[in-house]
């Protein structure tokens, strides 16, 4: 694996190397704008436009480190959702925890902790509006373009921004009838049916676009204790969005959007057991070795029993190949319902713009983070319900010739919607049932302006912005030993139960405030039409919180000897919420369009330093209180401010097209983090658990070739395209590790057949059928185990595409 390592890092400067002789010549011709430059019919790149500032631009002059790409880019990925991101985009990983729809998007080594509300590092925007945590996984039919912005966003996406945003941008109808319908199949079951159409019904004035996806596919990972298989699809979509130009200078624009998923889930498997930790401790032991008898198993037993015994289960997962065994069947539901309403005004210079967004979530969620047939290890039955409304109002223009701007303020309020709860069983908590109900407002002000210096300098401007962010959380906490909260008490219930002893003694109502200046200040130095520089200084910001169940009872509020509950328990009042965290980032690029005789190419690099204080990380308590104790928190988890952390990396992207036929490109990135101060965590004996340290990789790339046939056989164009995604190892230690994998595909494409609107293309993922883990399910090794999520097998299929 390390000679691997280093063959891969090896190619990786190579190519670098090799691109960054070539000299710069004369800026590119220019096509139609696209989301991310594409091969074409001649040695040229297209004209990349992104709204990374929120507002068009050309993205070779923006001073952002950015990712973007177009409809036709993704279609020949076979892009399948957000989640494939990660091979499309070098440093950016989407990483799962407990459950397959705990998935949050992880850039330069930040993503949101996996634990109740916490807001996540990356933003995710659909049709400029933020998604909860919950909905992120949005299905990515009839989209315009995606875009990946890297670095802390403190200004124009400004709403907990530590690491970047995703901007999703669906199409939009316009004044001519067109669409397009595809239908897809694939191995194991794989079916795919989706199309959308424009239709024009007033003349520049009203017109409808409607689109939908329905998706199936069979689980790739059997399930060896009955049921259907895991790692499956069956999931509906529509949108529909209307635009209204109710004048020249006014319209509007309307879109609702519903998804439906009803899947097993992911599985999870073990990746290490151990022969320590929490499952060999005494107490639990019966758990991990059977053949004691103990709490969990008072009948000691014999013979190879993978459901009383850990090593066991171990041994019966690796006897198969891709195969699980659950103790309680897995399930995932998601319910997903959107409404966006953009109005937009334009007076002159100006254009006044509001965003309304009311978006509504509702999870149902069975997993099973110990991947076996043990009882009462890591399992968890979850119910998450709730609303969003949003409003940003912005208003754009220019000052003069040498200043344009946009100033704006943002409002966004988060509220339970339905009766939710979540209950874990688990060897450290049994048997609980608890509902925590999060309220959340958000509330903004901001401005940014770019300043032309053309006068001083020939090519120079300053772009300066700022923002303040005030953000209120009020939790509403229920929790109860056996079945008290079976079914789940109401949000309106859940104040009047708060508090009330002696059913519920670890309920309150627990409020936090915090708020926060940040800013975005860059020089930009455009030196000639294909050279653009800049040096950036950004601040982030992500709100503080609360941690779930008051800290009141005798178990949690009182320092050893404490008899009653085994001498286990400690004060961790001080952990009942947590502060902001913060993160000063700088940022030097250089975007370059070059040209050499009939050979172009572009090439991009970024090198970053972002430093993080009060570091929001994880910390484990469940071995500190007595596991019967109602003031644990859930799965024994706290979030804590962890001390000072300094990021550093490099982000690169080249591309050349060295025929008018053949393109070649290479994006690349690499990620260090120095722990500079420990937080106060370790004064209590609290463990550590995931911190930012070792959670991304420290290389990572991929590169794409593709290749037009210079003839067109029956009027039929042919091309070839073939891809590789390379990962280094993520983890801070070899007990906290994933291996490094790399994953190789292509496909084979006979565009507009016969002169006809008809495609096809013919597609291969993971060709070579790399076993992976992508991300952990448990990845605190102190359980006696890791157990992860692993990625997908060799996948193949054909999909045909009709536009009109």
């Amino acid at each position: 694996m390390e000679g691997t390592r280093k063959r891969s890092k090896r190619s990786l400067c190579v190519a670098i190397a090799a691109l960054s002789l070539l000299e710069t010549g004369t800026a590119l011709s220019q096509e139609a704008p696209v989301a991310r430059a594409a091969p074409t019919t001649s040695a040229k790149l297209e004209e990349v436009f992104v709204t990374a500032r929120r507002r068009e631009e050309n993205a070779q002059t923006v001073p952002i480190s950015i990712s973007a790409f177009s409809e036709a880019e993704l279609q020949r990925h076979a892009f399948n959702g957000t989640a494939e991101l990660t091979q499309l985009t070098p440093g950016l990983r989407f990483v799962s925890a407990g459950g397959g729809n705990n998935t949050s998007i992880q850039l330069r080594g930040q993503s949101r902790l996996p634990i109740g509300e916490s807001p996540g590092a990356v933003a995710v925007y659909f049709n400029e509006v933020p998604l909860q945590n919950e909905a992120q996984l949005v299905p990515t039919f009839d989209i315009a373009n995606i875009q990946v912005l890297k670095g802390p966003q403190g200004t124009l996406f400004g709403r907990n921004t530590t690491a970047g945003a995703v901007l999703i941008t669906p199409k939009e109808p316009g004044f001519k009838t067109e669409g397009y319908a595809n239908v897809g199949f694939g191995n194991y079951g794989f079916k795919n049916y989706e199309g959308g159409v424009t239709l024009p019904l007033v003349d520049e004035r009203l017109s409808l676009r409607l689109a939908g996806q329905i998706r199936r596919q069979d689980g790739y990972t059997k399930n060896l204790s009955g049921g259907g298989d895991f790692d499956d699809s069956h999931n509906n979509s529509l949108r529909a969005t209307l635009l209204w130009n109710v004048t020249d200078t006014i319209s509007n624009l309307t879109m609702v959007d519903s998804f439906k998923e009803d899947i097993a889930g992911a599985a999870a498997f073990f990746i290490r057991v151990y022969p320590t930790g929490i499952l060999r401790n005494p107490f639990f032991a019966s758990v991990a070795d059977c053949s004691q008898g103990g709490p969990f198993n008072p009948v000691p037993c014999s013979g190879f029993n993978p459901g009383r015994d850990l090593d066991d289960a171990f041994a019966q997962q690796q006897a198969h190949d891709r195969a699980a065994a659950y103790n309680t069947p897995l399930s995932q539901r998601r319910d997903i319902f959107g409404i966006t309403n953009r109005s937009t005004f334009q007076f002159g210079d100006f254009t006044l713009k509001n965003i309304l967004g009311y978006r509504t979530t509702d999870v149902k969620l069975v997993s099973d983070g110990d991947a076996s047939l043990l009882p009462q290890v890591l399992e968890t039955r979850q119910f998450q319900s709730n609303k969003q409304y949003s409003d940003e109002l912005q208003l754009q223009g220019k000052l003069s010739d040498n200043i344009n701007f946009t100033v704006g303020a943002f409002y966004l309020r988060s509220t339970p919607n339905k009766t939710a709860g979540q209950r874990s069983d688990s060897f450290f908590q049994q048997g609980t049932w608890g509902s925590e109900y999060y309220h959340s407002t958000t509330k903004a002000a901001f401005g940014q302006a770019d300043f032309n210096l053309g006068d001083l300098v020939e090519g120079l401007s300053l772009t300066a912005g700022a923002r303040y962010t005030w953000d209120r959380i009020e939790l509403c906490s229920l929790s109860s030993p056996g079945n008290t909260l079976d079914p789940a008490v109401s949000p309106s219930g859940c104040d009047s139960y708060a508090g009330t002893p002696p059913a519920f003694p670890a309920s309150s109502q627990i409020n936090s405030e915090s708020k926060a200046p940040t800013w975005t200040l860059s020089l930009n130095y455009q030196i000639n039409d294909s050279v653009f520089a800049y040096l950036t200084n950004r601040r982030g910001y992500r709100q503080g919180g609360n941690n779930g169940r008051r800290f009141a009872t005798p178990g949690t509020t009182q320092n050893p000897p404490c008899p009653a509950l085994g001498d286990l328990c400690r004060d961790i009042r001080r952990y009942q919420s947590y502060d902001p965290e913060y993160v000063t980032d700088y940022e030097l690029g250089t975007k370059v369009d070059w040209k050499i005789g009939d050979v172009g190419g572009r090439f991009n690099i970024d090198v970053f330093r972002s430093q993080y204080s009060d570091l929001q990380s994880v910390g484990l308590v469940n071995g500190l209180i007595s596991p019967a104790d109602p003031g644990l928190p859930p799965f024994g988890v706290i979030i804590y401010n962890g001390g000072k952390i300094t990021v550093t990396g490099v982000d690169l992207e080249a591309m050349v097209a060295l025929t008018p036929n053949l393109q070649l490109s290479v994006n690349g990135s690499y990620f260090h983090a120095k722990q500079d101060s420990i937080g106060s965590l370790q004064i209590d004996g609290v463990t550590p658990g995931t911190s930012i340290i070792g959670t991304s990789p420290k290389w990572s790339y991929n590169a794409d070739v593709r290749y037009i046939l210079p003839v067109a056989p029956a009027q039929t164009q042919l091309a070839v395209s073939a891809n590789y995604f390379w990962q280094d190892t993520v983890g801070p230690n070899p007990d906290q590790r994933l291996d490094s994998y790399g994953l190789l595909g292509g496909r084979l494409e006979a565009n507009e057949i016969a002169g006809s609107k008809v495609s096809v293309g013919f597609y291969i993922k993971n060709a070579l059928n790399k076993e992976y883990y992508y991300a952990f399910a448990n990845g605190v090794p102190d359980f006696g185990f890791v157990s992860g999520f692993r990625g997908p097998p060799r996948t193949y299929g054909i999909d045909a595409t009709f536009r009109f």
